[in-house]
């Protein structure tokens, strides 16, 4: 970690992450980011400059191999966070984290998605795991109710979570909120939940991808082209698993 006096005197600089850019082109600069960056992720829960100096580093500066550092970090202080405050806090007090991920969501998607993932297959964290994932989404999103709204936090938690049955029960709580059909949701939200459900529907596990097929409203979610390759997909999945002998769980709704 830096140390706070040196880290202080860094944030300082001003455009460093424009200079640190320039300079990546003709030196190795990737072990004083990694440091760099961890030291800001680490103090932006209570350092509103350092959570503004890591937003800009992170749409300055390619970080695509750094980001599993930066998200495990951000999460690992949320969590340490929580333990200092009661629920109504709690809901309040993640605007920082939620910046951070939020940039990385929007410039490094499926690294943050693998980031996420694999914070939560962590054994320390799959131990609390139910507790683990209601506080994250309260301290985003002030709720775990799903039938508050599909957030990207709810996304990244729960329908993408590294275990089945929780993917499973997400689409399961999906599908009786009703959330599917409502007309108010804006384009980008729509986008994230479409793209959200398309991975469900090739879902490795094909139990999961028999909760995706139950969903009332699924066609009014995702676009036709891509429900139909979707389909294709699927069939040609239980085709070959027909063929093979291997026992099918799911049905074709």
């Amino acid at each position: 970690m830096v140390p706070k006096k040196a880290l202080e005197i860094l944030k300082e600089i001003r455009d460093l992450a424009g200079v640190l850019k320039g300079l990546s082109k003709e030196f190795n600069v990737e072990k004083f980011l990694s440091v760099y960056l961890k030291s800001l992720a680490d103090n932006s829960s209570s350092d509103a400059i350092s959570c503004a100096a890591l937003v800009t580093f992170m749409e300055t500066v390619p970080l695509k191999g750094f980001i599993d550092g930066i998200v495990s970090k951000v999460l690992t202080s949320c969590m340490k966070q929580s333990k200092k405050m009661d629920n109504f806090t709690l809901a309040e007090s993640g605007s920082w984290a939620k910046k951070i991920l939020f940039v990385i969501n929007k410039n490094y998607p499926s690294e943050l998605r693998d980031a996420v993932r694999k914070f939560l297959e962590d054994s320390n964290v799959q131990s609390k795991e139910s507790s683990v994932l209601e506080t994250l989404c309260m301290m985003l999103d002030g709720s775990f109710d799903l039938s508050t709204g599909i957030s990207d936090s709810k996304i990244w938690f729960s329908l993408d979570h590294p275990k089945a049955e929780i993917r499973r029960a997400t689409l399961s709580s999906l599908g009786t909120s009703g959330i599917l059909k409502a007309k108010d949701v804006d384009s980008r939200r729509l986008e994230t939940i479409q793209e959200a459900l398309l991975r469900r529907l090739h879902d490795d596990d094909l139990s999961v991808v028999q909760a995706a097929l139950a969903l009332s409203g699924l066609c009014d979610v995702i676009e036709t082209p891509h429900l139909l390759e979707a389909f294709r997909d699927i069939l040609q999945r239980c085709i070959h698993i027909l063929f093979t002998g291997e026992y099918c769980t799911i049905w074709i709704i």
